[in-house]
């Protein structure tokens, strides 16, 4: 009979042990789904600046033909948005794409015929609204991976996150 307890303690040990676990492993994914949102929403903002861009090269083949440089940075990073990925090269993909972006409304500065120009100064409310959203879009997104990296520094946390195979996750604005 106290084998039979004994067995049942173990037992009962072993379950409880394993709901603890699973619980940390289920508070983890929580957090990498929350991440994952918050990048499907930075997806989906670049996906309209895809859209820009297209306007953008389409402005300067139009207006500005002479600009192949700054042409062939924007062909360049259109091709390179769809393939950007939640990892820390995405992250520094997604910020050389905004400088790149940004250029294009510095050609003010040297054609002041610009100022009056429609179609450019169209683009470039839509770049600056884009900009803003997408600033929004990472604020959120940095907010759930500093939560969850201060959740994975955790000793039994990191432990479960490499089992797991779940990778940590690099902030924006570092």
């Amino acid at each position: 009979m106290e084998s039979y307890n004994i067995i049942v303690l173990v037992f009962g040990l072993i379950t409880l042990l394993l709901l603890v676990m699973l619980y940390f492993i289920n508070r983890i994914l929580q957090y990498k789904t929350r991440i994952d949102n918050s990048f499907l929403e930075i997806r989906k903002l670049l996906d309209e600046q895809t859209s820009i861009l297209d306007r953008m090269i389409n402005f300067l083949k139009d207006n500005l033909e002479h600009e192949v440089s700054l042409l062939k940075k924007l062909e360049k990073t259109k091709d390179l948005i769809p393939n950007i990925k939640n990892n820390s090269e995405g992250i520094k993909d997604i910020k050389k794409a905004e400088k790149e972006i940004l250029d294009f409304t510095k050609l003010e500065n040297t054609y002041k015929k610009l100022v009056k120009n429609k179609d450019y100064l169209s683009i470039k409310e839509d770049i600056l609204n884009n900009k803003d959203r997408l600033i929004y879009a990472f604020d959120g997104y940095d907010k759930g991976v500093i939560s969850y990296n201060n959740y994975r520094g955790k000793k039994l946390i990191k432990f479960l996150s490499k089992i797991c195979r779940i990778p940590l996750y690099e902030s924006y604005n570092k």
